[in-house]
């Protein structure tokens, strides 16, 4: 049996089900009723499936992300950390090999680096620098 509960502070569903003789309590990142609905019901079918043993949880599953991922997933996804700047020109550096550049060159570089990381911000995320953000 699983069921939708609305947490107040949030205004967010949250759904709630048994299984294997425990407890699983989720948000389901929702304010959509309609949308906390339909997987409510598709919850309620995997644990049926489950049930019947038409479907089978490997045994390294976390049982309440299998369940919400629609029988997908065995743990909670990895979030990659975004390369920043200062990441960025740090793993330049360790890759670039001994005597592939002149002494001058790298000083050049560690310079203009450090312009980068002071105009730009260390923290920056590589990735979301656009045309703009270099133009400045």
């Amino acid at each position: 049996m699983a069921f939708l509960e609305l947490d107040e502070a949030s205004g967010r569903f949250r759904i709630r089900f048994d299984y294997g003789g425990r407890e699983f309590k989720r948000s389901v990142k929702t304010r959509d009723e309609g949308v906390a609905q339909g997987i409510l019901r598709r919850v309620e079918d995997i644990i049926w499936l489950l049930e019947q043993g038409r479907l089978e949880m490997p045994p390294d599953a976390e049982p309440g992300h299998f369940i919400l991922s629609d029988g997908r997933r065995n743990d909670k996804p990895l979030v990659q950390k975004p390369l920043t700047l200062d990441d960025l020109f740090t793993l330049y550096r360790k890759a670039l090999p001994e005597g592939a550049k002149e002494a001058n060159t790298i000083t050049t570089e560690r310079l203009h680096c450090k312009h980068f990381l002071r105009i730009l911000g260390a923290q920056t995320v590589a990735q979301a620098l656009g045309l703009t953000d270099l133009q400045r």
